[in-house]
């Protein structure tokens, strides 16, 4: 029973690991989305032996487009687009930082000071003066 449980641990790291990376998840997603008629009619169980389901597969949803050269070629197109794709927000995200930023700078720059703050920031403007001249 060891080696039951042994091969099952095993088998589910290895599918851990293939669906961690993009491409391994991208393959799975793709190729059931090709061939859900084929997984719905295996996992529709309407009292059908075994046997008949599987012939009924091989004759109806076997073919080489459907079950390797599409789901591989969605899966590769999907690894290098998710990159760029989720670099997109990110990039958005700066740009709104930097428009902030930006609209934030004008702002202050276009602020009036008042008579009293005008008053006070030229008197400590004198007071700094008077003391670099000291030292």
């Amino acid at each position: 029973m060891t080696s039951i449980d042994d091969l099952t641990t095993s088998f589910k790291a290895l599918m851990y690991e293939r669906l961690n990376s993009t491409f391994g998840a991208s393959l799975v997603i793709s190729w059931i989305v090709f061939n859900w008629e084929g997984l719905y009619f295996v996992f529709n169980d309407e009292g059908t032996s075994l046997l008949l389901q599987i012939e009924h597969i091989k004759l109806n949803y076997i073919n080489f487009d459907n079950n390797f050269k599409d789901p591989l070629l969605y899966a590769f197109g999907i690894s290098i687009l998710y990159p760029l794709i989720s670099f997109t927000p990110f990039w958005c995200q700066e740009l709104l930082t930097k428009w902030k930023r930006k609209a934030k700078e004008s702002f202050i720059r276009d602020k009036l000071l008042t008579h009293e703050e005008s008053v006070k920031l030229s008197s400590k403007i004198a007071e700094v003066t008077k003391l670099n001249e000291q030292i």
